[in-house]
This record gives structure tokens, sequence and C-alpha cells, in this order.
């Protein structure tokens, strides 16, 4: 089978680090796949970790940029390479594909479904794309012969809202990488982390700079937070952490190669995702994998993970009071939590590995391809 993957971009991020390794894992089940950047945006490091047999089409868009003649030379790169499947990872990409592909692409919504569908019309689309590029991740869904969800959450999304079926696809980590926590009690201190890219109004930073706070005002000095991440909300989280005299506390020590995060989980007593809007949370999955109890919110992607408290902890999406509550908790039943985080990294390995996802990938494309020819 002969696969293009289409993403803007290949810098540090929880998709990024992800596509990677699922398009190395389906070069090892025997499919030809390419790996289309559009954007003129990329990490070494994470292009040298493709698999040599991995063709990479740089198209060279400049981020940013009005011009459109950038989709004249995806379609361009398509024409050569014949693939029997384009998958997307960003809707309102299949807009620049021409109408002769169109009925072989397929897309992966990554996040809680936001924005509005669209229209049928391919170029009114795109204008509105371009006036507003980053406020949507559903434009034109209704029009792509496939789309994957990441999570139940995000199926129901897509479902419910808009009107628009998908097939779940789980996300996959790779789980033998990550080095697993010492099965014994917290010392020197009670160490938390969090990794995420820092957008405090969806990954919900400031809920654990200010939980911190409400434990001080109780008397409790001896927990810090290492945040790994860089984003747009760094400055206000800093700030915030000052107003709260958690400066000391609240350590900023920006991204981070998934190498350092899979040896350095181990590191820390507990993993906190106090997310607002999360579709999945493929660092809940790692962290079990490393087999770091984990605090999530309830009701989001990473609660399905952890399957509620069966796997790990939750505490009130949006509420501080209550994760400073779920901290001590764990903090003081560790041996409890040290007990499930054993059982948190079986299920992970069982339901959440790259190989899984991969797979799972194919068979669709199958179904989809199969449908197709059926026309013919």
């Amino acid at each position: 089978m002969n696969i293009v993957h289409i993403y803007w971009g290949l810098s540090y991020g929880g998709i990024e680090t992800m596509l990677v390794n699922i398009i190395n894992e389906q070069v090892k089940s025997g499919a030809r796949v390419c790996m289309m950047l559009i954007n003129d945006l990329y990490a070494p490091e994470l292009i040298e970790r493709l698999d040599p047999a991995v063709h990479i089409i740089y198209i060279g868009r400049r981020p940013g940029t009005r011009s459109l003649s950038f989709i004249n030379a995806i379609n361009r790169e398509l024409d050569a390479v014949q693939p029997d499947i384009i998958h997307l990872h960003h809707t309102a990409t299949s807009n620049f594909i021409a109408k002769r592909w169109r009925s072989r692409v397929c897309c992966t919504v990554h996040d809680i479904p936001h924005g509005v569908k669209g229209v049928s019309n391919r170029w009114i689309n795109l204008m509105q794309w371009m006036l507003r590029p980053r406020l949507n991740n559903v434009r034109a869904a209704q029009l792509i012969p496939q789309i994957f969800a990441i999570s139940d959450s995000v199926a129901r999304g897509l479902a419910d809202i808009y009107g628009i079926p998908s097939t779940v696809v789980y996300n996959g980590i790779l789980t033998e990488n990550f080095t697993p926590r010492p099965a014994e009690l917290p010392s020197g201190g009670f160490k938390i982390v969090q990794v995420s890219r820092l957008d405090h109004t969806k990954k919900g930073q400031d809920l654990l700079i200010e939980a911190l706070s409400l434990l001080s005002q109780r008397g409790i000095y001896d927990i810090t937070v290492t945040m790994i991440g860089k984003g747009d909300s760094l400055e206000h989280l800093q700030k915030l952490a000052e107003a709260r005299n958690m400066t000391g506390r609240i350590v900023f020590v920006g991204s981070k190669e998934q190498s350092y995060i899979a040896s350095h989980l181990r590191d820390y007593d507990l993993f906190v995702q106090p997310s607002r809007k999360e579709g999945f949370g493929l660092t809940v999955a790692e962290a079990m994998a490393a087999e770091v109890p984990v605090l999530v919110s309830a009701g989001q992607g990473p609660a399905e993970i952890t399957k509620n408290d069966t796997f790990g902890y939750t505490f009130t999406s949006g509420d501080a009071s209550d994760l400073a509550d779920k901290i001590i908790h764990i903090r003081n039943r560790y041996g409890d939590a040290l007990a499930k985080a054993r059982s948190a990294k079986e299920e992970v390995c069982r339901n959440y590995s790259v190989k899984a996802t991969a797979a799972a990938y194919l068979r669709n494309y199958k179904i989809l391809t199969d449908s197709q020819y059926a026309k013919y």
C-alpha cells in the first residue's frame, strides 16, 4: 500500500511525535510511506528519527503566507507519488487536494472538535480558512470519505455536534521506551511533573499553580512542579507563579525531546494533566508507561485512558481546590498509587501501543480502498 501523510510541519509536539512513530511502524509493516510537510517548519532531530525508507516531500510554504501557490505543488507531488491513501491530520487540508484524489482521502481529528464545518464549495472553504486558519478543526470534515477520531470523546463530539460519523483509532506510544519509576515512596519532597504545550486556557496549567498555592495556605510546602513544554502561556504562568509566591516551586524547563521524557518521567512522583479541554492526552499514556501515578481532569480524553479512577485518579475539571485535595490524597496513600501505576502500565501496553495504532489505520485504509475500487 502506498500512503502519503500530509501535515503542516514537524516540530516538537504530541501529534508530530506520534506521527513519526506511526509512520515508522507502517514502514515496518511493509507499506510505502511518504511524509509531506506543507510548511518550511521542521525539527531536524525528528526528521532523523524517520525510517530511511520514508520519502519526505518538502513543499516549503512560508508559514503565514497568503499565497495559494503551494496547493499546485501539493497536487503535483501527489501525481508523482500516485498514492492509494492520502492521510491528512487537519480537516481543512482536504481543500488543498485536487478532485482526482479526494476519494482516497482520510483524516484524523486530533482534538475536541470545534469551529464550523464550512460548505461544499472548495474555494469558499479555502477563503474562510485563510481568514481564520487556527480556529477550526472540522472545516470540510463532512466532505472527507473517512474520518478518524483519537478517542471516544472526540467521536461523540463529531457525531453529536456536527453529525459527522467517525472511526475511533486510539493514539499510541512506544511503550517499551519508557523507563519505569522505582516502586518506592517519595523522598526529598513530593515531585509533580506536567508535560504539555503551555496553553493554560486549554491545558489548565494555571489550575496546578493555584492548587499548589492552596496547599501552601494549609502549611504544605514540600511539593514542587516541573512543567515541560513551551507555548504562548509561558509569561502568564510565570507571572501567576510569582504572584502566588510559587516561583521557587514551579519550574519551567521548556521543550524536551521524546528520548529525554522517556528516560526522565521516572524522576517524578506524580504526573498531573489538568486540562480544561483535551481530546486524548498522549503524555498521560507516556506517564502510565513509566509507571508514574497520574491525576487527570474528569470528563476529558485523558480520563478515558485512565478509565476514570481505575488506572489513575481524576479531579473535577476546572476546580483547583479539588485538584489540591486529590494531590494530598495520592501523597498520603502512595502505596495504593503505586499499585495503580503497575496496573496502568499493563493497560497502556495492551491498548495504547503504537503498533496497535498503526495496524488499526492500515486495516481501515484497506476498507476505504476496497470501497473505492468496488465502484469501478
